[in-house]
C-alpha cells in the first residue's frame, strides 16, 4: 500500500485519516479543558498526549511521502512512532474518564495493547537498523515473533473502539455577529438609534445549536 500503484489510492484515504484523527484529538482536548471533575494534572496529561498524537499523525505521512528504496530507516520510523504516540493517546483516554464508564476488562486490554505496542516497535526498528543491505542479513529477532508481534498491532487496532472509556458528547451554541468589515441590520439599527436617526428594519441573526460527536464537527440540529 506504500508503493506504487497502490500509493495514489492509499495516500489520499490516509490523508484522511490524518484529519480525522486530528480532529478526534481536538474534539477531546475540548471536552477535557470543559469538564470541571479534572484535575489540572488530569488536563495537562490529556493535553500533551494529544498533542503528541496529532504530530505523530501528521508525520505518519511519511509512510507515503518518504522511498523506502531511498531511505528506509525514514520509512519506517515515519510508521513506529505511530504506534507508539498512538498508544498514548489511547491510554490518555483512561486518564480522564471515571472509572465507572471504563467498560469490563478494558485495564486487561489496555495492559495486552501496551506490551503488543512496544514489543511491535522495538522489534521493528531492531530490524532495520540490525539489516545488512549488503549481505542481506536480516536483524536478530526471531520472523515469528516480529508476524506475531504485527498482527497482534493490528488485531488490537481493530478491537480498541470495545474498550474505549464512554465519554460525554460536546454541544456548541453558532451565531452570527458582526465584524470589522460587515455590520448586520440588528446593529446598524442599534446605532442609527444611538444617532437619533429613523430605525431601519432590523433584521434577524440567527442562532443553531447543534450537538458534536466525538469525532465529527457537524451534528443534528436542536430546536
Amino acid at each position: 500500500w506504500d508503493t506504487f500503484p497502490a500509493k495514489y489510492f492509499a495516500a489520499p484515504m490516509f490523508s484522511l485519516i490524518i484529519f480525522f484523527e486530528a480532529r478526534f484529538m481536538q474534539l477531546d482536548w475540548w471536552r477535557a479543558a470543559l469538564d470541571t471533575t479534572l484535575t489540572s494534572r488530569q488536563r495537562k496529561a490529556v493535553l500533551v498526549s494529544n498533542v503528541f498524537s496529532a504530530f505523530s499523525w501528521f508525520g505518519s505521512i511519511g509512510i507515503f511521502s518518504i522511498d523506502a528504496m531511498v531511505w528506509p530507516l525514514g520509512h519506517t520510523a515515519s510508521f513506529v512512532q505511530l504506534v507508539v504516540y498512538g498508544y498514548i493517546a489511547f491510554v490518555a483516554n483512561f486518564i480522564e474518564t471515571d472509572p465507572r464508564y471504563h467498560p469490563r476488562g478494558s485495564w486487561i486490554f489496555v495492559g495486552v495493547f501496551g506490551v503488543v505496542s512496544m514489543v511491535f516497535g522495538a522489534c521493528a526498528m531492531i530490524q532495520m537498523v540490525a539489516y545488512d543491505p549488503a549481505t542481506k542479513t536480516r536483524g536478530p529477532v526471531p520472523v515469528l515473533l516480529l508476524q506475531i508481534s504485527d498482527y497482534g498491532y493490528f488485531l488490537c487496532m481493530g478491537v480498541q473502539g470495545m474498550f474505549r472509556p464512554a465519554a460525554p458528547s460536546l454541544q456548541a451554541s453558532y451565531r452570527i455577529v458582526s465584524d470589522d468589515d460587515y455590520k448586520l441590520p440588528d446593529d446598524r439599527a442599534q446605532v442609527s438609534s444611538a444617532l437619533g436617526r429613523s430605525e431601519p428594519p432590523a433584521g434577524l441573526s440567527e442562532k443553531s445549536n447543534y450537538v458534536l460527536g466525538c469525532c465529527c464537527s457537524s451534528g443534528s440540529k436542536l430546536p
